[in-house]
């Protein structure tokens, strides 16, 4: 087991093996390295994964226990997703446009789940049941487009058993916000002295109201310039982008000093792009899913409202896609510009302080929804495929910082285009 490197204030940083250090509270500072970063227990803890990981392994945790004895469960939620591979290979065969494209994914997907499932503490619990409920959500479809007939018994099966392993996901996986208060129970860090350190770095209103005002700014400064074309509208994005998050973190976070970690980058991209294309294809195949129930109960209800929807949502997808692929200018915008632009405002500054004020799963969903209602002016069916959007390039964030959250936000704008 490898060491941590642990210091109280005012002393030199001494090495030691997780939780056999005496004299633990909550203002001990831990890193991985000699020279750092430190920072207090509950916050690096919270933080660090592999440094949460070293630590429930070295304590022998209960619930770790209690999730190994359910993890052969849920591996059996793979075999769903790998039957949509499987199909979607055959439909390649046979030459449905894109069908390789939904293997590629599919694959991805099952391996992303597959090696957070395998750890002995998982990383992203609530990302892999997400991907389970959106494999769910495709079955669904194939389900609802004959109305169920002829539909072979397996395909009723597998959207069962892939809720079923995400329910019991949500229920006995332990949550990094689990495993970090069990840590400090085991420790006897009283809760009192973990919140009193999380205070200390806690946002005040001012300083959220102000990276909510930097967010709502953005879109309303699209909306202003939007005579400008492209060029001038790429121009005043990252001139916006460039100053206000700087403005915002000068006024209440004078000398705060961030560091990137590389190596988390490529991991938490792979990772969140995963979790985007599990999410939006699951989202778009329970919308379309729920439009041919519709069609199934009441056929005159589907033609008047059903097939409108489903026309409406598939225009408001494909005009941007259409203007990025006939245009220069509306690529590069749409590719890098925008990446680069709304990251560093919605995840770099947003999400950032809302997260450090309600915690990592709260600062995701509540930046990501901020996200999808700034893309109204964009979208009006499809608005929540942006809200889920928001939530992928969250996770991004959250995972491996600002690089990965542009990484994976570029990648799927790119793949959107191609």
């Amino acid at each position: 087991m490898l060491p941590v490197f642990l210091r109280q204030r005012g002393e030199e940083a001494v090495p030691a093996l997780p939780g056999e250090y005496p004299g633990l509270a909550a203002t001990t500072e831990v890193a991985r390295a000699k020279d750092g970063p430190f920072a207090p227990l509950p916050l690096a803890l919270a933080e660090d994964a592999s440094l949460r990981e070293s630590f429930a392994r070295a304590l022998d945790l209960p619930l770790v226990d209690a999730y190994a004895r359910a993890r052969l469960w849920l591996l059996l939620g793979l075999v769903p997703l790998l039957m949509l591979a499987e199909l979607d290979r055959e439909l390649a065969r046979a030459g449905f446009q894109g069908a390789y494209g939904r293997m590629l994914g599919d694959l991805l997907i099952v391996v992303v789940a597959a090696i957070d499932l395998a750890r002995r503490l998982p990383r992203s619990p609530r990302t892999t049941a997400l991907l389970f409920f959106g494999g769910a959500m495709r079955y669904g479809l194939f389900i609802a487009r004959p109305c169920g007939a002829g539909v072979h018994p397996t395909i009723f099966l597998a959207p069962v058993l892939a809720i079923a392993a995400g329910v019991l996901l949500l229920r006995h996986a332990p949550t990094p916000a689990r495993v970090t208060a069990a840590i400090l129970a085991r420790l006897r860090i009283p809760v009192a002295d973990a919140e009193a350190v999380r205070a200390r770095v806690r946002p005040t209103r001012a300083h959220l109201g102000a990276a909510m005002l930097g967010a709502v700014g953005m879109p309303l400064a699209l909306a202003a310039t939007r005579a400008l074309g492209p060029w001038g509208q790429a121009v005043v994005f990252v001139t916006y982008a460039a100053i206000v998050p700087r403005v915002v973190e000068r006024l209440f976070e004078p000398g705060v000093v961030r560091r990137v970690t590389w190596p988390r980058v490529l991991p938490a991209f792979v990772v969140a792009f995963a979790l985007t294309a599990g999410m939006t294809a699951g989202a778009h195949y329970g919308f379309d899913a729920a439009a041919y129930t519709v069609r199934c109960v009441s056929p005159s209800a589907f033609d008047a409202t059903g097939k409108k929807a489903l026309d409406a949502e598939g225009r408001d997808i494909a005009k941007n896609v259409d203007k990025a692929r006939e245009s220069l200018p509306y690529f590069f915008m749409t590719v890098l510009v925008v990446p680069l632009a709304e990251e560093r405002v919605f995840r770099g500054l947003l999400q950032r302080v809302l997260s450090r004020r309600f915690g990592d799963a709260r600062g995701v969903a509540f930046a990501g929804l901020a996200f999808g209602l700034a893309h109204l002016g964009v979208y009006k069916i499809a608005v929540y495929q942006t809200v889920l959007l928001g939530f992928g390039f969250g996770t991004a964030y959250a995972m491996g910082g600002y690089p990965a959250a542009v990484l994976t936000h570029l990648a799927w704008n790119l793949s959107l285009v191609l």
